[in-house]
């Protein structure tokens, strides 16, 4: 996955050589064309291996949609939301930046739950963490009402991924609390748009309005943000504070 950053990296950072490298686990299988469309719908955490500095994130494989999206993180500091093309050449994993004409190719190696971004040259150039796309709620994290929410929030730019909407969703918002909504930008598959969520408080927890229905949820407070749990016990969103 993460050759794609190059082009990303190249775009909007002045990129470093990497001096360490990484090397191919000997369990490592390279995958067929079919096996990496099989990993359509997948949820991975990347680590770019190709820079001095570090270029981490999440992102969705939507191969049979020839779309990958997803988040990224520059030295830790958040750079917003990416979509990328990507299609299969041979067996290889091939992408293009939105709006940028030069094609980056991969093969993909698979050891357990990690997949290695590997050059013609057999060179490690990243790895990718497959991550549970409805992800259980962590033990032990204190439950907090509207109040402490609203606390939490104010000020802050969120990253949240949205899990409960038939398919993958993650926006880049933030929170109006005298409009009681929350706006930003969101990618859902291959829809883009702006994010417009208005909320209510409703017996000491939060709800958004879904025609004559409100969504309303548990929330769970994380080091670095927060959980929402819907009334089926199901993790909605993870939001992340930047």
């Amino acid at each position: 996955m993460s050759r794609l950053f190059v082009t990303f990296c190249a775009v909007l950072f002045a990129c470093l050589p990497a001096v360490a490298e990484t090397s191919l686990p000997t369990n490592a299988k390279k995958l067929s064309a079919a096996e990496i469309l099989a990993l359509h719908g997948t949820r991975v955490s990347f680590d770019n291996k190709e820079f001095d500095a570090t270029l981490t994130g999440t992102v969705y494989y939507l191969f049979k949609d020839k779309l990958v999206f997803g988040t990224s993180y520059w030295n830790n500091e958040n750079k917003g939301l990416f979509r990328f093309k990507t299609w299969i050449k041979g067996d290889q994993s091939c992408q293009r930046a939105i709006n940028n004409k030069e094609d980056r190719c991969v093969f993909i190696y698979r050891a357990g739950d990690t997949l290695f971004d590997v050059n013609k040259n057999g060179k490690v150039l990243g790895t990718n963490v497959i991550l549970p796309s409805d992800p259980p709620l962590p033990p032990g994290l204190p439950k907090i009402d509207a109040t402490r929410v609203l606390e939490l929030v104010k000020g802050k730019r969120i990253i949240v991924e949205i899990f409960d909407f038939g398919g993958p969703l993650i926006a880049d918002v933030k929170w109006d609390l005298k409009k009681k909504k929350s706006t930003g930008k969101y990618m859902f598959g291959a829809k883009e748009g702006k994010a417009n969520a208005k909320y209510v408080v409703k017996n000491d927890t939060l709800c958004f309005p879904q025609g004559k229905k409100d969504n309303c949820y548990d929330y769970y407070e994380t080091k670095d943000g927060f959980i929402e749990v819907n009334a089926e016990g199901k993790v909605h969103g993870i939001s992340v504070f930047q």
